[in-house]
C-alpha cells in the first residue's frame, strides 16, 4: 500500500487493517520527513512494515528516512553500478558502508538496531 496523503489518522487506520507494509512515497507527493515520522508513529501498534520511497539516491534523505524508523528505502534514479553502490553505502553504517549514527525512534525500541540493521533493512534501488 503506498501513502501520499499527509495525515496521521490514514496510516493509523491502514495499520489496522493488516497491510503487510506501507510505502511513504516522498518522491511522487507533498509527504516530507516530518510527515512520515508523524505518520509512522501513529501505525506504530500495528504489524504493518513502513517502507520510505525517497525522493532521490542522496545521503542525507536517506539517512533521515532509516533514522526515522524505515525497514526499508526505495530508492529512484539508480542507474548504474556506481549509483547501487552509493545507495547501499548512504544506508548503511561503517564498515561496510558510511551511514552515520543517528537512529532517531528505532532504538527507542530495538536495543540491538544498530547491531543487526544492516542485514534486515531492504535496500530497493528503481
Amino acid at each position: 500500500m503506498t501513502v501520499t496523503i499527509g495525515h496521521p489518522l490514514v496510516t493509523d487506520i491502514l495499520g489496522g487493517i493488516g497491510f503487510d507494509f506501507i510505502n511513504f512515497d516522498l518522491q511522487h507527493s507533498p509527504l516530507s520527513i516530518e510527515s512520515a515520522l508523524s505518520m509512522m508513529q501513529a501505525m506504530s501498534f500495528s504489524e504493518t512494515t513502513p517502507i520510505i520511497r525517497v525522493p532521490w539516491n542522496e545521503f542525507g534523505i536517506i539517512n533521515s528516512a532509516l533514522d526515522i524508523g524505515a525497514h526499508g528505502i526505495i530508492i529512484p534514479f539508480v542507474n548504474t553500478k556506481e549509483d547501487v553502490l552509493k545507495a547501499i553505502q548512504y544506508a548503511t553504517y561503517p564498515p561496510r558502508g558510511m551511514r552515520s549514527l543517528g537512529p532517531i525512534r528505532v532504538s527507542l525500541r530495538d536495543s540491538e538496531y544498530v547491531e543487526t540493521c544492516d542485514e534486515e533493512i531492504l535496500i530497493l534501488p528503481r
